[in-house]
């Protein structure tokens, strides 16, 4: 069976675009890429005193059934692209995020994994892109037109299409 999994990647170290595409290449060695949005820039939320990110969400689908596997991929991934986790700035800059925003209809409330992802709702450098390539009944489903309305103030300005060999 296969299983849908849609994942947000953010980067605000240079060069950020090409950390975003080997991200996404690193992604696709492991699951079959589906969708792409645009790649946007957006302020950075909570840690202000540092660069803008630029942020994509992706569509895969996987033969993996455990969600945490997935989360082990991701992991290794950033671990690989160079990510060190500055627990003094857990917000600071990255050269990646990878984050799991949903996984088919799963509901998981873990200390290692929440999904739907937990502040999701409230990020419009997620919930933008995350429009871009959402089919309408999960736009309905999760309200997304309403979450991105109760946050006006988060800057989110479209770049380009990424261009990315699968």
């Amino acid at each position: 069976m296969e299983n849908i999994a849609y994942f947000s990647l953010g980067s605000n170290i240079e060069p950020s675009l090409q950390y975003l595409k080997d991200g996404l290449h690193e992604l696709s060695k492991k699951f079959t890429c589906q969708s792409i949005s645009s790649v946007y820039k957006t302020q950075p939320v909570g840690d202000t005193d540092q660069p803008f990110f630029l942020n994509i969400c992706a569509k895969y689908t996987t033969s993996m059934n455990d969600p945490f596997e997935v989360l082990a991929i991701i992991n290794e991934i950033e671990t690989k692209l160079g990510r060190i986790r500055n627990p003094l700035r857990t917000k600071g800059p990255r050269v990646i995020d990878i984050d799991i925003l949903l996984f088919n209809t799963m509901d998981i409330k873990t200390d290692r994994l929440i999904i739907p992802h937990s502040s999701m709702f409230e990020r419009n450098f997620v919930l933008i892109p995350l429009l871009d390539i959402l089919d309408e009944e999960k736009k309905n489903d999760y309200k997304i037109l309403e979450c991105i309305a109760r946050n006006p103030q988060l800057i989110v300005e479209k770049l380009e299409k990424i261009r990315f060999d699968r």
